[in-house]
């Protein structure tokens, strides 16, 4: 039988006798062994913090409506090395009605490379929304995740179809795991504008 309280304890009652542990003194003893090796937190993380961050509030719900009307959606979906869940994402917009493109990102060399970004910058013109699906892009070895994707995104080609997709035709961009990854590193969330390249501070 077990009851949550509001005290970050655990409380136990063996064979009568009661034990109680402090959450946050477990946690530090778990993470003491590797935490010079594995840090949680930089030496200087208190002077990275910015004080004055602006703070971005939704009280109120968006009832805009998009000026672009189609009966059937058209996805692009950019699969990369390392994405997993693309053929998922393409049924879920099936189901709902959309019309779905998968496309691949081929890097077996620079020509290749070229123009399945030109490729994809053309489908990006004529796409109703912009899906990149999650996964383990570039290995996700550390601080690598989404890096690959922003890369191509930053392609000029690209951004600039995706900047018109979202200031002139009222598209929209989705990101999942790696993808949302993606998103964030070239300034789409919170920005809506792909902007330049942003420096992630870890705390």
């Amino acid at each position: 039988e077990t009851e949550t309280t509001e005290n970050a304890k655990l409380n136990f009652n063996v064979e009568g006798d009661a034990i109680n542990f402090d959450i946050d003194e477990i946690i530090a003893k778990w993470e003491a062994p590797l935490e010079d090796i594995f840090p949680t937190r930089t030496a200087d993380c208190k002077d990275k913090i910015e004080e004055n961050v602006e703070a971005i509030n939704y009280a109120e719900r968006n009832t805009a409506k998009t000026k672009v009307t189609t009966d059937k959606p058209y996805v692009v979906i950019p699969v990369f090395p390392g994405t997993n869940c693309e053929m998922d994402s393409a049924r879920a917009f099936e189901r709902a009605g959309a019309e779905t493109d998968i496309h691949i990102i081929r890097n077996l060399d620079t020509e290749t490379l070229n123009q399945s970004i030109a490729e994809l910058a053309e489908k990006i013109k004529k796409a109703n929304i912009v899906m990149i699906p999650g996964g383990f892009s570039g290995g996700d070895e550390p601080d690598g995740s989404a890096k690959f994707i922003t890369a191509v995104f930053r392609n000029p080609l690209v951004k600039e179809a995706v900047t018109d997709l979202l200031e002139n035709r009222d598209g929209l961009m989705l990101g999942i795991c790696n993808g949302f990854q993606a998103l964030i590193k070239l300034g789409l969330v919170p920005y809506g504008k792909i902007v330049m390249q942003l420096k992630i501070v870890q705390l």
